[in-house]
């Protein structure tokens, strides 16, 4: 259902059976606001104290006046109303509330029309107070006879926006005739098609006309009459197309008080720029905000400044005006283009900025972070995002650091539940992420490493499936908890036991389901998943509070990786590095794995280790005999030292399997082994009887066995430490 919204300065007050309720603060939504208002409708007490907070989901229309949304009234009226805003009003709606209120036997005999409703709000005794008035998405019919009616109630109209609305061109003539008194006047983004009686308002001082169509030259002639006419928003929505400053050109309009003129999204000319300066004598600024001329230098005229994006200095000063700009839908686009400027320079000549100018852009950006418009946040967050990388951010102190923690991890905290990798608060949680792992923010973050893991956690639970083509915030921010686990300085991260086990689910989730990782792009980010597993389940292993059946998960997950891996690219060494590495992270009880390596991981590297002459075979038995030492050696951390020096033993191993297949074309895996325990070299022979005795052990089916996991217990007493 439609609101009626009423904009009212702080100090309005309201007006109930007669008594006078001074408005305070309270935080509420607007539905809680209109369900409290419409449950106390013609009660005798008075309101609930109300507040907006700064915070709250309720619209702000303007700097000096906040937007209240109240149901259609029952006997309520507003008392020293400057400005009010009706939000969302259309003939059919006021048409459906007549017919609601006459069954509930609450309408009056007055027929439910805008003028009626304005009437029936404003206190009487305030109407000459009223100065403003504004149309907020509103389709209604604008007749004469209605706009004679507010006028002779509202004297005292000065300002009229109908930005956003379906007013056309024959209404905009009707409220000319009327409102003669006009100072400020916006017809924005609205169907208007000509100008045509604009002349009447010979005290317009503001105009706003920013993405109007006008067609002919004589649409636009009637501007030649105002005057008094000191701002003129004359810009394009982006490329929308419309021809206004062409016709305004080609009919050489010369307005004498005109300040303030905005041609942002136009195509201008050096020459055509000259012009307008020459026949407006009074110009002290233009807007050329996505135009030809946006990077120009200023102007020769040092009374004369030019909105551009030149350099980031100009680009903090468009953004400072913009941001006094009161209508999105004409704002938005001139912000986005003066933050891909600032994106740009940041991105390119960021050594050539000045030290006071950086300042300047950081305290500008880093508020925005924090606004609602996730579009705005995620251009700020692009800004910073270039701040702060390559030790940037060291030109900050720990206080401007710590401030900015706080505002990204805020900012982090509503993109939660992203479905499309093409929604731009994916990207910017893709970027807060990328900021926290930048080394000086992250040696920064000390004081903040348990929160921020916490939100991590929080953040790759609400992620989706990985794809080849995009970032994902799910990889910087299991990087950011690899970093926080594996990092001597900081030793003493501590998660709760919910985030703990939340955590290692999440991971090991990732882990089982996605075949992303088999993709060359994504096997480090599958390391990464792998020791920050490994490190969170045995973080407790002092303690005797191993989980089995997370440590057999993992075991199986990292099998069934290699088991699929079908290629090895020219990096393969670094490759089986990482591969060794990840099943030594597995086999810290080394009993407790053979079954599993000997049951799942068997018949792939054999498979390897009979492809004669690849990369696969030498990768095949590297890996082999990196598992025998792996459940041989008394310490770990000599493991791969020992690695290095049995490269010659790899080479003989793989010289006696190339002998064997020259002399056998038996497909039985396990007659290999055989074979080289009974001919091959000393070091081979004892590398195949090894292999043999323990695939002994395993019980049948050796390729298809389940682990008994499912009971922690039984696993226990089956695997003893």
């Amino acid at each position: 259902m439609s609101l009626l919204s009423l904009s009212a300065k702080k100090t309005a007050e309201l007006i109930h059976d007669g008594r006078i309720f001074k408005h305070t603060l309270d935080d509420k939504t607007s539905a809680q606001v209109s369900n409290e208002l419409k449950s106390r409708a013609g009660r005798p007490a008075p309101f609930a104290k109300l507040k907006l907070s700064e915070n709250s989901t309720l619209p702000s229309i303007g700097t000096n006046y906040t937007e209240l949304m109240f149901y259609l009234p029952h006997g309520i009226k507003l008392k020293n109303v400057e400005r009010l805003a009706v939000n969302h009003l259309d003939d059919e709606y006021l048409a459906f509330v007549e017919r609601m209120l006459t069954d509930m036997d609450v309408l009056t005999k007055m027929p439910y029309t805008l003028q009626n409703v304005l009437d029936a709000l404003v206190d009487p005794d305030s109407r000459e107070k009223l100065r403003h008035l504004k149309f907020l998405s509103c389709a209604l019919t604008l007749t004469r006879p209605m706009m004679e009616s507010i006028s002779q109630k509202f004297t005292n109209l000065t300002a009229l926006d109908f930005t956003g609305t379906f007013l056309k061109s024959h209404e905009l003539m009707h409220v000319a005739s009327v409102f003669t008194k006009l100072r400020m006047l916006s017809i924005a983004l609205t169907t208007v098609t000509s100008l045509n009686g604009i002349g009447q308002l010979k005290d317009l001082e503001v105009l706003n006309m920013a993405g109007v169509d006008l067609e002919e030259e004589e649409d636009i002639q009637e501007l030649r009459e105002l005057k008094k006419l000191r701002v003129l928003e004359l810009s394009a929505i982006e490329t929308s197309g419309d021809q206004n400053f062409k016709l305004y050109m080609n009919c050489e309009i010369s307005l004498p008080e005109l300040r303030f003129l905005d041609i942002s999204f136009h195509e201008i000319t050096e020459k055509q720029l000259q012009t307008l300066v020459a026949s407006h004598p009074k110009i002290i600024q233009i807007g050329l905000i996505g135009t030809p001329l946006q990077e120009r230098e200023p102007h020769t005229n040092p009374n004369i400044r030019l909105v551009t994006v030149e350099n980031l200095e100009c680009c903090l000063k468009a953004f400072e005006d913009l941001n006094k700009d009161n209508c999105r839908e004409v704002r938005k686009p001139k912000q986005e283009q003066v933050f891909d400027a600032m994106e740009a320079i940041l991105l390119g000549d960021y050594d050539e900025q000045s030290e006071i100018v950086l300042r300047k852009c950081f305290d500008a950006l880093l508020p925005k972070c924090e606004t609602i418009e996730n579009w705005m946040a995620e251009e700020s967050i692009a800004c910073l995002y270039q701040m702060c990388k390559d030790d940037r951010v060291n030109m900050f102190n720990y206080e401007e650091i710590q401030h900015l923690i706080s505002m990204l991890a805020k900012a982090s905290e509503r993109l939660f539940d992203i479905a499309d990798v093409d929604d731009p608060s994916f990207i910017m949680q893709v970027r807060i992420w990328k900021i926290f792992n930048f080394d000086a923010v992250f040696k920064n973050s000390v004081d903040n490493l348990e929160y921020l893991c916490h939100k991590a956690i929080d953040v790759i639970g609400s992620s989706f499936e990985l794809k080849s083509e995009a970032e994902y915030p799910v990889e910087n921010c299991v990087i950011f908890l690899h970093r926080c686990f594996f990092s001597d300085a900081y030793p003493g991260i501590q998660l709760i036991e919910e985030k703990k086990k939340e955590l290692v689910d999440q991971v090991l989730s990732y882990m089982e389901h996605i075949k992303i990782f088999q993709e060359e792009h994504f096997q480090d980010l599958h390391s990464f998943f792998t020791q920050l597993a490994a490190a969170v389940i045995w973080r407790d292993e002092k303690k005797g509070q191993v989980s089995w059946p997370n440590i057999f998960r993992l075991t199986r997950a990292i099998v069934k990786w290699i088991t699929n891996l079908r290629r090895f690219n020219d990096n393969w060494e670094r490759q089986l590095n990482i591969l060794i590495q990840k099943i030594s992270l597995t086999v810290r009880l080394r009993s407790i794995y053979l079954a599993m390596f000997f049951g799942e991981l068997f018949p792939t590297l054999t498979r390897l280790i009979l492809t004669r002459g690849s990369i696969q075979q030498e990768c095949g038995v590297t890996l082999f005999y990196a598992i025998k030492v792996l459940f041989e050696i008394p310490y770990q951390s000599k493991f791969l030292d020992i690695m290095k020096g049995e490269k010659n033993t790899i080479i003989g191993i793989i010289n006696d399997v190339n002998r064997y297949k020259k002399k056998s074309r038996i497909e039985d895996k396990l007659a290999l082994y055989w074979w080289l325990a009974e001919n091959g070299s000393e070091e081979t022979v004892e590398w195949a009887e090894w292999i043999l005795h323990h695939f002994d052990e395993v019980p049948e089916p050796r390729c298809k066995r389940r682990l008994p996991w499912e009971d922690e217990e039984k696993m226990e007493s089956y695997y003893p430490c």
